[in-house]
C-alpha cells in the first residue's frame, strides 16, 4: 500500500471518506461522519452517497500543467468505473503570488458499485503518480433475525 504524505510539488494534509462535506468562502471545511468501512447483508449492491474530502498543500507549480485525480479500485485492483473520470487540472500559476497554497478536494461519490467484500481503495494520483492509497473495507453483516 502507498502511504506517500509528500512529493516535490504537493503535500496530503489529509484524506477521509465521510457522509458529506462542504466549503465556506473562506477555504474552512466541514466534515460529517468520517469512516473507514461500508458494511452490507449481500453483494452486489450500490453504496448511495457519500464524499472524498481532502486538503493538499501544493508548491512551485508553474510551468507545466498539473492534474490531480482520484481512482477507486475494488479487491482485485480493478478499477471502479467512474463516469467522468474524476481529473483536477490545476493551473500552472496557482497560487500566483507565494507559489505556495492550499487545495481543497471535495467529490461527491453516488451509487457506487460493491461488486464483491474486501477492501477496495480510494487512489489520489498527482502528474498521474500515484502519492496515496486510503483504504476502505467493505464487510458483510447478517441480514438479522
Amino acid at each position: 500500500m502507498y502511504n506517500y504524505t509528500e512529493m516535490k510539488n504537493i503535500t496530503i494534509n489529509y484524506l477521509h471518506l465521510c457522509d458529506a462535506a462542504s466549503s465556506d468562502s473562506l477555504g474552512r471545511v466541514s466534515i460529517l461522519n468520517i469512516f473507514t468501512r461500508f458494511q452490507f447483508p449481500s453483494v452486489p449492491t450500490k453504496y448511495p452517497r457519500f464524499s472524498i474530502v481532502g486538503n493538499f498543500t501544493v508548491k512551485n507549480l508553474s510551468g507545466a500543467e498539473n492534474t490531480l485525480e482520484v481512482k477507486i479500485f475494488d479487491p482485485k485492483n480493478k478499477l471502479v468505473d467512474r463516469k467522468p473520470p474524476v481529473l483536477i487540472t490545476l493551473p500552472s500559476n496557482f497560487p500566483e503570488q507565494s507559489k505556495t497554497g492550499d487545495l481543497n478536494l471535495i467529490l461527491d461519490i453516488a451509487n457506487l458499485d460493491i461488486n464483491e467484500f474486501g477492501e477496495y481503495n480510494v487512489a489520489i494520483f498527482f502528474n498521474n503518480e500515484e502519492i496515496l492509497r486510503k483504504p476502505l473495507l467493505v464487510e458483510q453483516i447478517s441480514k438479522g433475525v
